[in-house]
């Protein structure tokens, strides 16, 4: 089995940019697990916030 590679964790959406829609999904699931804990921390929080804005614009191929 060959792993996947997620090469833009911060890219919620899949869109292959990182930018305010990443942040308002993080937003919607505030608090909670699954979308937007890029971390894996179990909670989306201000770390996997700041992983968004840190990750802001288009993700590298």
């Amino acid at each position: 089995m060959t792993p996947i590679v997620i090469s833009c964790p911060a890219d919620i959406n899949g869109d292959n940019v990182v930018n305010v829609s990443d942040i308002l999904a993080a937003i919607g699931n505030w608090g909670g697990a699954g979308v937007g804990d890029i971390d894996g921390s179990g909670i989306v929080d201000v770390s996997d916030l700041l992983t968004i804005v840190g990750s802001w614009g288009p993700c590298s191929p």
